[in-house]
């Protein structure tokens, strides 16, 4: 009786220790989701002008970094300066834009963890361009500023493909210039825009343009007009693609990957305004949620066979006769 009861105390210790395993390992995978928004995208590292260590240059780089660092709340999400101006050989410009979408917050963890990339992805680079998920921090040692750049056009897709490819593609051209159009007459604060289209029954396209806010209206259109036209090149049929220019940058998806704000629901079906605005809602959260909430179910499921196991195992112990 007294070893049934150490094996007890035993059995409730040990399912203990396991949910406690499982708890943690649910918080660990839902705080390493949210990490991924800070992930590396691309970076542009011409090599064709480069400084030395322990220079001037040097000095104004990591002068102009922590500058923008420090301004990384701005409300509309972008920011420029020059570090060093006096003096045209060793003077730095620099900009950051954070995704249209994000909170001062989430704009100021990714414009940080950027300027702590940008040195180690393109060492000793007098210009760069580094993307993470949702910033670009850009510098030079010759002023961008107010001026649409034409390249790098870089790109990068869904390896998935879509059915129907050629009604995708054309719905795909009339939603992104929508959203293009939204973006060049966001204004000054920003340039910003998205757009919604349903595909099907089942399926919904999402689509985003941004360019830097120095821009004119014309700098803008010309800059995404650039990335549009070079989707059919570089990403026909393909599920979702970004493309990334340091003047702007255009992506779609068939899930929402951005917060909405204030944008118009798919223009078919169409159901009454106030229900339609709901459904968005709904699906970012749901598209959020669900697989969260499939990993807790499956790590729940895991830990319940593991506690299984014990019980059975504990049960299996054969009763000592003679004990009191």
């Amino acid at each position: 009786m007294i070893h049934q009861k150490q094996m007890l105390h035993h059995f409730k210790f040990s399912t203990t220790v396991y949910v406690f395993f499982c708890f943690t390992l649910i918080i660990t995978i839902i705080t390493t989701q949210a990490a991924t928004d800070l992930s590396f995208i691309q970076s542009y590292c011409p090599n064709t002008n480069t400084f030395s260590s322990n220079t001037t240059y040097q000095t104004n780089l990591n002068k102009l970094l922590s500058i923008l660092s420090s301004n990384s709340t701005n409300k509309n999400g972008f920011y420029y300066t020059t570090v060093g101006a006096n003096n045209p050989v060793n003077t730095v410009y620099g900009a950051f834009l954070c995704r249209g979408d994000r909170t001062q917050k989430e704009c100021k963890d990714c414009v940080s963890a950027a300027s702590n990339q940008i040195p180690q992805k393109c060492p000793k680079a007098k210009e760069s361009v580094i993307w993470l998920a949702e910033c670009m921090i850009r510098y030079s040692n010759v002023s961008f500023f107010n001026v649409a750049a034409e390249v790098p056009v870089l790109a990068l897709m869904n390896t998935g493909t879509v059915m129907e490819q050629n009604r995708f593609m054309q719905l795909l051209a009339d939603t992104m210039n929508a959203a293009a159009v939204e973006a060049v007459n966001g204004g000054g604060d920003k340039k910003f825009g998205t757009k919604v289209a349903n595909f099907s029954s089942f399926q919904t396209l999402y689509t985003l343009a941004q360019c830097t806010p120095d821009l004119s209206n014309s700098g803008c259109e010309k800059c995404l007009k650039i990335a549009t036209n070079y989707i059919p090149s570089c990403c026909s049929g393909k599920q979702g693609a970004r493309v990334l220019i340091p003047s702007c940058n255009i992506r779609y998806e068939l899930y929402p990957f951005y917060h909405e704000l204030n944008v118009p629901a798919p223009d078919e079906p169409r159901p009454n305004p106030q229900g339609k605005k709901s459904r968005n809602s709904v699906v970012l959260i749901v598209a959020i949620v669900a697989p969260i909430v499939i990993i807790l179910l499956l790590t729940l499921f895991v830990c319940w066979i593991i506690s299984k196991m014990k019980r059975i195992k504990f049960n299996s112990v054969p009763q000592e006769s003679g004990m009191v």
